[in-house]
């Protein structure tokens, strides 16, 4: 069961405290996504991102 604090992050309500709080960016929201449900990139992904990586990589020399 997630957090109280898991819930009101996921709904974008603020959960009262003594300072303000300011609202949530993309990325702490998608960290907190990540965190609730990790997954793990399959083997296509990892190797489809080296290529291309490395293919930018020589063209950029």
């Amino acid at each position: 069961m997630p957090s109280m604090a898991a819930m009101a992050a996921i709904e974008g309500r603020q959960i009262r405290s003594t300072g303000a709080l300011i609202a949530l960016t993309c990325n702490e929201t998608a960290h907190l996504l990540n965190a609730l449900f990790p997954t793990e990139p399959g083997i296509e992904h990892v190797l489809g991102w080296s290529l291309f990586s490395r293919s930018h990589q020589a063209n950029a020399r």
